[in-house]
């Protein structure tokens, strides 16, 4: 609803065997989120509880289908397809993957979207 256009969502989840370790990882986290400046971030939801986890994960799914539905003209002729799925990219070198191969795509003027699972190193696109 804002002016600025969303970019793109990051979910990341934690886990821990020890509450307060948890507790204190989340918190921690949360104010990195607050007191970082050096990315424009509209803001972050922090999803509590297995219900409302479900929801974030089902918003996900139905996410991914809508990428494939999209319309990338206004007639409604052209509609996006997969063309890479799954790459295999050590964690640490992703971000360097993602905008070369942003750059890439850009240089060809092509439109796309993308999606992945960051701690595995698997992009969609």
């Amino acid at each position: 609803d804002g002016e600025t256009a969303v970019r793109g969502i990051n979910l990341v989840e934690f886990n821990d065997d020890d509450p307060a370790r948890l507790a204190e990882r989340v918190a921690a986290f949360c104010h990195h989120l607050e007191a970082d400046d050096s990315v424009q971030r509209l803001g972050y939801t922090l999803a509590e509880g297995r219900a409302t986890i479900q929801r974030v994960y089902g918003m996900r799914k139905r996410a991914v289908g809508l990428l494939g539905n999209a319309k990338v003209d206004a007639k409604g002729e052209k509609r996006p397809i997969p063309f890479v799925e799954d790459t295999a990219v050590p964690p640490e070198h992703l971000a360097d993957f993602i905008a070369e191969f942003r750059a890439a795509l850009d240089a060809r003027g092509l439109a796309y979207g993308m999606f992945g699972h960051v701690d595995a190193g698997v992009l969609h696109v």
